[in-house]
């Protein structure tokens, strides 16, 4: 499991916590809404309790919230229902959410915030490109937020010590996960994935987006 701190989730629809997500949620939608060509399915990956994907359904037809945590999902859809919306589904993160011969139809954008830097293993990263290539509409969009610092002698020696060590926001699937962005941009490449554009490169909040390739018809 992943620790999220929520612990300012019940603060009142002007508070600062969902004050943050209409924030952070216009701006991945800023940096996106060049090549995102349709309105219809969006979907979140490591969606917590809702607190970007609740601003977000308002620009899109459906969206659907997927994170690993069923505690999490609950308290999303009653922040969903109090707050009157009705175009939101939720999944669990190990769920068929990239079916999409079951789903009927693609998702137009797809999109990560704060999660990816929580996964100690690289593998489990590259299945959701995977699964997230196989999942996009022809053109559609991916958005993904990385920890790409550089990483110094100190961090892997830090990194290499047993949990009972280190200071609580340093323990594993606590801490932030440096990658190299290299690897990522070449990992997602491999499964179809294309950059068109990157900000805030090599610091903490890089992002990353990608368009699904357009198969060539023979």
């Amino acid at each position: 499991a992943f620790f999220i701190r929520t612990e300012n989730a019940d603060q009142s629809e002007d508070g600062n916590f969902a004050q943050s997500g209409c924030h952070d949620a216009d701006l991945l939608y800023l940096h996106a809404s060049p090549y995102i060509t349709k309105l219809g399915s969006a979907l979140e990956i490591g969606a917590g309790i809702g607190r970007i994907v609740l601003p977000q359904a308002a620009r899109f037809a459906h969206v659907t919230a997927t994170d690993i945590s069923p505690t999490m999902l609950a308290k999303l859809r009653q922040r969903a229902v109090q707050a009157d919306l009705k175009n939101i589904t939720t999944m669990q993160a190990n769920a068929a959410w990239d079916a999409v011969e079951a789903k009927g139809f693609p998702y137009d954008y797809i999109y990560t915030y704060a999660c990816f830097q929580h996964i100690e293993d690289a593998q489990i990263i590259e299945n959701y490109l995977q699964r997230i290539a196989r999942a996009l509409s022809p053109n559609g969009v991916f958005q993904a937020h990385l920890d790409t610092r550089p990483q110094p002698i100190s961090y892997r020696l830090r990194n290499n010590l047993p949990d009972w060590l280190l200071t609580q926001t340093h323990r594993k699937n606590i801490r932030r996960v440096r990658r190299s962005a290299d690897w990522f941009r070449t990992t997602a490449s491999r499964h179809g994935l294309e950059l068109v554009h990157q900000y805030l490169e090599n610091t903490a909040d890089h992002i990353f987006i990608f368009r699904s390739r357009v198969p060539v018809v023979m």
